[in-house]
């Protein structure tokens, strides 16, 4: 009988010992798996997470934890729909736990919402209420909801957002210096948002310090650093600063691929650059057959009905008519622009810039009716949305006034000439 008893006493202290080595496992990956998504190193982390043996007992906040880190791993490796079902994990794993927890969670989802293809906006209004709730409006998690508000508000509102990121940094500068990250990103998204009002010069004083400051915080090839470079170059290509945009995107591509991969959204989104650079220097051939890669990858990994691979297809359209296959690039186009209406909204800039090179494309090929009923279709959008004296809209208004000379009808173009010079005058 005592020999049973031994037994069972040594058959116990073996199970304790094996669940606290267990949970020692599970600690320490999960604090590697952070470690490693802080340094961008997503790949690495998702394969700490998985070490964890599928029998150990984790407690709540163990797997919310587990959960966060793996949206996060899967959000930065630009698999978005994928983030979603662990955003949502870690987000039913912070019920019970602290307001802090939770509204962490609720940015969280809203994260992955927004760089989907889904509307983002009941997400983060649930996600803002909740970083009000846990430390008030102009606390830390209240301004990284309102930095992502900012960011999908440029699309459309980019003076509404720029407004709303001067506010968020202001708050920000009250903030310790350990939360630099943060500030840096408020910073990059008031760069976008300037840079989405056509506003190069202020976009680049802010961008520059905002790239500079991420290369040494985080390093040279981090990825939020590879975004600040990207973004900087496509606005020093905006200024016609061209070998200066060239160097700064060549660098971070080769830094995304090396860090992301060739197929990472955001890699495929600086190639698109490089072949617009490649167009504006007419190496045309060049440029199409790049551009057939991008939007074959693009399409395969998020869908034609993305505005990233919508975005590489009016590239490719562009690159199709300016190599001499003008039929072809004008039936991609014009393909392209009804993905746009459909997937985004008339009214949106993305599809009007669309709709912009189709209609230009008409124009160039002599077919002047289609794309002046084209060009005034996209004037009562633009100035819907952004008034009448707003650069893109003159612009429009011009290509109006050039179909309408083309067509004989000089008087009408003349009346909008004077409009259009009289309002870059003011």
């Amino acid at each position: 009988m005592s020999r049973l008893r031994r037994w069972i006493l040594a058959t116990a202290l073996t199970l304790v010992a094996s669940h606290g080595n267990g949970q020692q496992t599970a600690d320490s990956a999960i604090e590697q798996a952070r470690q490693l998504l802080d340094r961008g190193a997503y790949g690495a982390s998702l394969s700490a997470l998985d070490s964890i043996p599928a029998s150990t007992a984790l407690s709540q906040t163990e797997r919310r934890s587990i959960a966060t880190i793996r949206a996060e791993d899967l959000f930065g490796q630009g698999k978005f729909d994928d983030a979603v079902a662990p955003a949502q994990t870690a987000l039913d794993a912070s019920d019970g736990l602290s307001k802090q927890d939770m509204a962490d969670a609720l940015f969280l989802v809203a994260k992955v919402a927004v760089a989907g293809d889904g509307s983002p906006t009941e997400a983060l209004e649930r996600a803002l209420k909740a970083a009000v709730e846990a430390d008030g409006p102009d606390g830390l998690r209240a301004l990284r909801v309102k930095d992502r508000v900012a960011l999908v508000m440029s699309t459309s509102s980019a003076a509404e957002a720029e407004q709303m990121m001067r506010d968020v940094i202001a708050n920000a500068d009250r903030l310790p210096d350990n939360f630099a990250r943060d500030k840096l990103r408020f910073g990059n998204t008031l760069g976008i948002a300037l840079l989405r009002e056509t506003k190069f010069d202020a976009a680049r004083e802010v961008l520059s310090p905002v790239y500079d400051g991420r290369v040494k915080l985080l390093s040279k090839s981090h990825p939020e650093t590879l975004e600040s470079e990207h973004t900087l170059g496509y606005v020093l290509r905006r200024l016609g600063r061209t070998q200066e945009a060239d160097d700064l995107l060549t660098e971070a591509l080769r830094l995304r691929i090396q860090v992301l991969g060739s197929d990472h959204p955001d890699t495929l989104v600086t190639r698109t650059i490089i072949v617009r650079q490649l167009l504006d220097k007419s190496k045309f051939d060049q440029a199409l057959n790049e551009s057939r890669a991008i939007t074959a990858a693009l399409t395969a990994r998020l869908g034609e009905k993305n505005v990233r691979t919508i975005e590489a297809m009016s590239d490719l359209a562009d690159a199709l008519s300016r190599s001499g296959r003008v039929s072809e690039g004008i039936e991609t186009s014009k393909r392209v622009y009804s993905l746009a209406v459909e997937a985004i909204g008339e009214t949106k800039p993305e599809t009007m810039n669309v709709g912009h090179q189709y209609a230009g494309l008409l124009y160039q090929s002599g077919r002047y009716g289609e794309a002046l009923s084209l060009f005034q279709r996209i004037l009562r959008a633009t100035s819907a949305q952004v008034g009448d004296d707003n650069i893109d809209t003159i612009a429009t208004l011009h290509n109006i006034a050039a179909v309408l000379s083309d067509l004989g009808r000089n008087d009408e173009a003349i009346e909008i000439y004077r409009y259009s010079a009289s309002v870059l005058a003011n």
